[in-house]
Parts: C-alpha cells; structure tokens; sequence
C-alpha cells in the first residue's frame, strides 16, 4: 500500500515538472520567434540592395564606384571605350589614367610581354572624355638601363621619363627591381632643372602608376633599396612642389598643388580634399583657399591642412598620396586593409631657418570600414628622414569627434595618423534573448531537480529503513555465541551444490550450524 502511494507521488512530481519545463521553454521559443521577426533578422533596408550598380558598393553612407563609373549610384561612364591608333589596339581606359596597349614586346627584347605603348584618357576643359595621342616605348630599354641613361648630361630627361612611363604603366607586372629602378629614375628626373617641366609632369604619371603595385612588392622594394630612393623621391617632389606657380598636377594616386603668396595673403593657406564617388584622386575634390583663418570641415571633408606661416609669404606647396606605401615603415604595419592617406605641406628652403615659427593643424577623416572595425586610438605622426620612420615628435592629437581625427604639429613635412582599430563585434538582440531563456530554463531545471530528488527521499527512504529494522532483530538470533560456533566441529559430509541454490535449503542449513 505504502509503495503504490510512494509510486504515485513520484509518478505526479515527474509529471510537474515535465509540465513546468515545457511550458517555461515554449514561452521562451515563442518569444524570440516573435523578436526575431520583427528585429534583426528580417530588416527593412534603408537602402536597397541595388542602389549601386556597376560593381560599386555601399559604405559608410554613400557608393564607392570602381574607377570607371561616377555618381550617386555608379550610374555616370568615365571611361574611354576600347580603341584602335594605327598599328595599336586598347581596351576601355579609366579617365585620368595611361591604358597600356595589347601588343607587346616580342620574346627575346628586354622588354618582353611588356606593353608597346599607353595612351592617356582624360577629360577635355568642355567636360568631354577623350582619349589623347598614342606615346610609344621601346622594346630594348628597361628600367635598369634608364637608371643609366639618365647619369648622363645628354640625355633627355623627357625621352627617359616618357620611356619610365610606358614601362610601368602595367603594375601588376611590377616586380621589386622594377620598384628601385623607377624611383631612382623619376627622383633624379625632379632633381634637374626647371626647364624640365614637361618631363616632370610626365614623371608624376610614373609615380602614380608606381602606387597602384601591390603591398608585398613594395616591402621587398624598400628592404633592398640601399640607395634610399624612396627618401629621395619623396623629398623631390616636396621641393618641386612649392616651385610650380599655383599649379595643380592630379593623377589617380598622387596630387600636387602649388601655392604663390604675397603681402596680401593671409597668413594661413588651407588646402581640402573632398570625398568623391570612388578612391581616386581627382581634380574637382582638391580645394585651396589662400585666407582662411581656420580648420571648416564638413560632411564632404575627407582631409583639411591648414599651414599657418605667421609674418612669411612666400610661396608652399601641398601633396596628397592616395596610400603609404612609398613611406614602409619597420615599425609600424598595417594589419587592416584600409586607405590610408599622407599629406604634406612644404615651404621652400628659406623658410627652413623660421621653421619654430610655421605649424600645420590637420583634420583626418580616415576610410575603412564602420561596420566591422570601431577606431580603438590613434597618433599624430610625420615622416623622419633621419630614422626613415614614423615620428611622434612635435605632433601631438588635438581631439576627435565621432567623425574627424584632429592633429597639430610645429614643422612642415609628411603626415598621416596611425590608427590601432577592433573588431567592432554587434550580436543580434535575439542572440542575448536566447541565453537568458537558457539561464533561465537552467535554473529551472536546478531548482526542480532538487525538489524531486527532496520529495522522492522523503518517501523512499522510511521504506529501506524500516525493512532494514525489521531484517536485522530476526537476523540475530539465527547466529549462535562465537565461542560456541568455534567449538562445533566442522561437518565431515560436504553440502550439496544444488542446495545453494534454493533460498529454502539454504536458510535451513545456517539455522542448524
């Protein structure tokens, strides 16, 4: 009777708690069914996923088009179709760029497999897209052999940087030998005399094109560039750019303005780059304003340096590099891929002696993507020569909004920000629903197994106790005095197998020993 009763209470508790649990688990199922349908998991789009055609892709608020589409949705051709000049063929060219030829150099030339000529599509001073004359290379000279040619006095500097050109026009075929060479060609091209001009021009181009190779290349470059012409090509163009008037020279990867003050000027020259609708630097976003009086940056401001002279008015120059790979630093690498662009500000070399009374306050508007990456710091740094390195000395940061890094430095010369970034990880809310369902359910689960295990005790063990009560006193009597069980002789006739077996015969034979 005791033990039907034990049975049911166990029988009730075991349902229960099935009960409990599964009701506890099909709230908790139903409302994150209910959160997941109206949050993360099914959004509405604030843009559609087709907003940007043509390859381009949305970040940050806006389309990022490839070079040869433009406009709010990569709509807008810039580009120049496929094209034949005499005995030369070649494909779609980006506006601002040298498309190389599909004929190329024969096998056993220097040059094999390399382009036979470029021609340049650009943008007319009407607004139309253009392709430009066709500028032929020749197949027997290299870029070692330019390396040469331009030591010599008689040779032309513009023949030389027209042949550089052609021979980097491929990037992708650039190999680290290339890198040296053509560095050291187009650093002692700016380093001749004014009258050079148009080879200059020209060597810019070649610069631009250089930029476009990949990250390893470079890094092979630099380790056996024992002669530091990357240091020299860098400080070239520093100088040529504050001498050209108030020129400006854009290419895809590199901008030069030239800045020509009086005793009108103000003293401060700010000079902008503005974002535009892919990563390509282009004429229409480079912005000089000669009497500013501060940093105004706006929703459009991908960059602003503002170079305050004091009392001097002499002529300055800027420049922009689209990436840091000219500037390879030993120390500092760069673990996400993001563009990172340096800025300079120059004035020329009178100026040098008055340098403690010349500061430049930046602002830095960084593109990388905020979906994935949360900005952890940042350094405001300039490029020492002397080291060959990034330096923090008379930099310093000025304070960030949630948009712009600000910098301020008391010297002119190459600057970037250094940026340390983390995986900005955003979990779904339905994510954090299911764990405390979880939490929840475990606790439950805790606290109903140990009402079960509290409840069924109480009814099972009175049970063992009193069968256990009950064995033991008639138990005892059966086993006669130790002493008298010690002197009973042994019995000389074995006991039956079979006997062990039956509980009946065997309980008898204990009782007569």
């Amino acid at each position: 009777m005791r033990s039907c009763r034990s049975c049911n209470v166990r029988v009730l508790v075991a349902i229960v708690c099935g009960l409990l649990t599964g009701i506890v688990l099909g709230l908790g199922i139903w409302r994150m069914v209910i959160r997941i349908n109206r949050g993360i998991f099914v959004p509405v789009p604030s843009i559609p996923v087709q907003f940007c055609r043509n390859g381009g892709t949305w970040q940050n608020g806006r389309c990022i088009c490839t070079e040869e589409w433009k406009g709010l949705r990569c709509t807008i051709a810039n580009f120049c179709e496929n094209s034949t000049d005499g005995e030369f063929t070649f494909g779609s060219i980006p506006v601002g760029r040298y498309g190389p030829s599909l004929q190329t150099c024969e096998p056993g030339t220097l040059n094999a497999g390399s382009p036979k000529a470029t021609r340049l599509c650009n943008v007319s001073e009407f607004g139309n897209i253009e392709l430009q004359n066709v500028t032929k290379g020749s197949c027997n000279i290299n870029l070692q052999t330019l390396e040469i040619q331009i030591n010599n006095q008689t040779a032309s500097a513009e023949n030389i940087s027209r042949e550089a050109q052609v021979l980097t026009a491929d990037a992708s075929k650039l190999t680290a030998q290339n890198i040296t060479s053509a560095t050291t060609v187009v650093g002692q091209i700016f380093g001749k005399a004014n009258n050079e001009s148009q080879a200059k021009k020209t060597a810019i181009a070649t610069v631009s094109q250089i930029l476009d190779a990949s990250e390893d290349v470079f890094q092979k470059a630099a380790e056996m560039d024992n002669s530091k012409s990357f240091s020299n090509l860098i400080k070239q163009m520093e100088n040529y750019s504050y001498s050209q008037g108030d020129q400006t020279v854009v290419e895809p990867n590199i901008a030069i303005q030239s800045v020509t003050r009086d005793d009108n000027s103000g003293p401060s020259v700010l000079f902008s780059v503005q974002k535009g609708s892919s990563n390509s630097l282009v004429s229409g976003r480079i912005l000089i304003n000669k009497t500013a009086n501060g940093l105004n940056p706006d929703g459009q401001t991908e960059l602003q340096i503002l170079l305050n002279t004091g009392e001097n008015r002499k002529s300055c120059g800027f420049m922009v590099y689209q990436n840091h790979k000219l500037f390879q630093s030993k120390t500092f690498t760069a673990t996400s891929d993001f563009s990172q662009k340096i800025i300079s500000s120059k004035i020329n070399e009178s100026e040098q002696q008055r340098q403690n009374k010349v500061s430049v306050e930046m602002v830095f508007n960084p593109t990388y993507d905020k979906r994935e990456l949360r900005l952890h710091s940042y350094a405001c740094v300039y490029w020492n020569f002397l080291i060959n390195d990034w330096d923090t000395q008379g930099c310093q940061k000025t304070g960030n909004t949630t948009e712009f890094l600000r910098c301020n430095c008391s010297h002119t010369t190459n600057f970037a920000v250094l940026m340390s970034f983390k995986k900005d990880y955003k979990y779904p809310k339905s994510l954090d629903i299911l764990s405390n369902i979880g939490c929840a359910l475990s606790i439950a689960g805790l606290a109903l197994t140990i009402l079960f295990q509290i409840l069924t005790s109480r009814v099972v063990m009175p049970s063992r106790s009193s069968l256990l009560l009950r064995t033991v006193p008639h138990s005892i009597p059966l086993l006669p005095p130790i002493s008298k069980r010690m002197s009973t002789p042994l019995p000389t006739h074995p006991i039956p197998l079979h006997s062990a077996s039956h509980p009946h015969s065997l309980r008898t034979q204990v009782s007569l020993g």
